[in-house]
């Protein structure tokens, strides 16, 4: 899996790598308006063990765009979804699996050039390599237009019928 442009490099990232896509989680945090000080301070520690827990447990793949003087300028994580901490997962794997796609972030300097939708195939990609039948995502607003490009659409599982999703403020 290598996709590259005339001045980048989209491929797998490597474990040693993993610190920058730590890096990159909380900046996408902070793209996205979070105020620094509403986030742990044990964040990048805590960014580390679920990405080296959920590659050994979920297949966690990540996606690095390396530019011409072998920087990386952004990232994405992939993986099979897993709702275990939320409600426990019954389907059988072979019936229905999801990939879950998280940390999506591309520095603001490398931006619309097409990179990102190019990432997003590559995890895409990798989804299908590891068996999934469909793929998830929170997105900001930020990046809906390119989730949309690339054929993501609003949730709505039409196998649960008779569940509504309801929030209350409290």
């Amino acid at each position: 899996m290598l996709e590259t442009t005339n001045e980048y490099v989209i491929r797998r990232g490597h474990e040693s790598e993993d610190e920058i896509i730590a890096d990159n989680y909380y900046n996408m945090w902070l793209d996205i308006g979070t105020c620094p000080e509403d986030i742990e301070d044990n964040w990048k520690e805590t960014v580390m063990y679920r990405i080296k827990k959920n590659r050994k447990d979920l297949k966690l793949s990540t996606i690095v765009i390396v530019d011409d003087c072998q920087k990386i300028v952004g990232s994405a994580a992939c993986q099979i979804h897993s709702s275990e901490l939320l409600h426990p997962d019954i389907m059988k794997r072979s019936v229905y699996q999801a990939g879950y796609l998280w940390g999506v972030f591309i520095n603001p300097e490398c931006r619309n050039k097409g990179l990102g939708k190019k990432m997003i195939k590559m995890c895409t990609e990798y989804f299908k390599e590891i068996g999934c039948h469909e793929a998830k995502l929170w997105a900001s607003n930020k990046g809906k237009p390119i989730y949309r490009h690339e054929g993501y659409t609003l949730f709505d599982d039409d196998r649960i019928q008779e569940m509504l999703f309801y929030r209350a403020q409290l």
